[in-house]
């Protein structure tokens, strides 16, 4: 009888992971079926009293998250990291819209990912500093690391975005979305011809072009089974409807790794990459607290503009008169800062298109 018993008090223990008004409602319930259904099964072998409890642990995670994250009647819609819907602050016709500002978790949560990566940076670049003061050359140890540091962030991603659409795609969520797409882009593309990543060389996936967007797909698949409804994508688009600034903060979580990529080539530049992700992150944190859309567009805006701007005057005097090995001639500052300029143009207007939606809002709401 000691199995039965000390059975009970573990799945006891497991109870306690449910909500607390969940265990007042239903917790006494669980605990006498389960136990009648353990007693039973040991009664019957050790193998049937085995699969009671793979058969609880199977459904456990699904149960937590539904109870905790987004379980019809539970209210999680309703707690201040997911009701982030827009009102109208001048009539239902009026066209304006305006919403309450963040609280600072949230805001923290959608700066996250700027202060991510620059953990993500110092860690790699430490690393590679301490094996090289012990003298350890480049070698596979460091595409080890690098395609652990790589996998971690892929499974983070992937953890939050899962989490995201299970409550409804709240508005912090949204650069993860644009960061993680521009990941799976790149990973896509860079297999066909080949390229290293954090020391990881990936030019032997050119057969599993489309294994890039399987992440995504375990993402879906696993929101759907959970919530099992269509309302998260319903209140995805009713919420950029409302509020194209979102869109525009799904581009702009794909700033990280444009800024990223005219560093190529370049050395001793991690300090500076660090800098300008943490100056995103604080755009990203002005776009939270803010209430209008004009000021969080105007939040995003400054953001790229001071980080490309600090980038393009570095870079420009990083090449000035450099030559390196493959280069026929030595590189003009002037030019790079020119091409800088123009790539930092073209971004801004890729940040304000999504307005073209808010024209439209304002338009149909106009109409009614």
């Amino acid at each position: 009888m000691k199995g039965p018993i000390a059975g009970q008090r573990a799945y006891a223990w497991l109870l306690r992971l449910y909500p607390r008004s969940f265990r007042a409602e239903y917790g006494d319930e669980m605990q006498d079926v389960f136990s009648s259904a353990l007693a039973e099964a040991s009664a019957h072998g050790f193998r049937l009293a085995a699969a009671v409890w793979l058969r609880e642990l199977r459904d456990l995670p699904l149960n937590l998250v539904r109870e905790r994250g987004w379980g019809a009647g539970s209210g999680a819609w309703e707690d201040d990291m997911t009701t982030d819907s827009v009102h109208a602050s001048r009539g239902e016709g009026s066209g304006r819209t305006e919403e309450r500002a963040a609280s600072w978790r949230e805001a923290l949560a959608g700066a996250g990912l700027f202060l991510f990566l620059p953990a993500l940076v110092g860690v790699y670049t430490a690393m590679y500093s301490l094996l090289a003061g012990y003298g350890v050359r480049p070698s596979p140890l460091y595409a080890m690391a690098g395609s652990i540091l790589f996998a971690l962030m892929v499974i983070g991603l992937m953890a939050i975005a899962c989490f995201a659409w299970i409550r409804g795609f709240p508005r912090w969520s949204f650069p993860y979305l644009g960061f993680g797409l521009l990941v799976s882009l790149l990973m896509r593309s860079t297999a066909a011809t080949g390229a290293t990543i954090l020391g990881h060389d990936i030019g032997r996936l050119e057969r599993l072009l489309w294994q890039a967007f399987v992440p995504a797909l375990i993402v879906a698949g696993v929101a759907w089974l959970v919530t099992r409804s269509v309302q998260p994508i319903q209140k995805l688009a009713s919420d950029v409807w409302n509020d194209w600034s979102r869109i525009s903060f799904v581009l702009y979580g794909m700033l990280p790794i444009a800024l990223v990529l005219p560093f190529d080539e370049t050395h001793g530049g991690s300090l500076l990459g660090i800098a300008l992700f943490l100056v995103l992150g604080i755009g990203a944190l002005a776009y939270m607290r803010s209430t209008r859309p004009w000021q969080r567009a105007a939040a995003l805006g400054g953001g790229l503009a001071v980080s490309w701007l600090v980038a393009t005057a570095w870079l420009s005097f990083y090449w000035h008169g450099r030559q390196e090995p493959w280069m026929p001639a030595p590189a003009d500052g002037y030019g790079t800062a020119v091409a800088m300029s123009g790539a930092g143009a073209i971004l801004l207007v890729l940040l304000f298109a999504p307005s073209l939606l808010g024209i439209a809002h304002g338009v149909h709401q106009r109409t009614r």
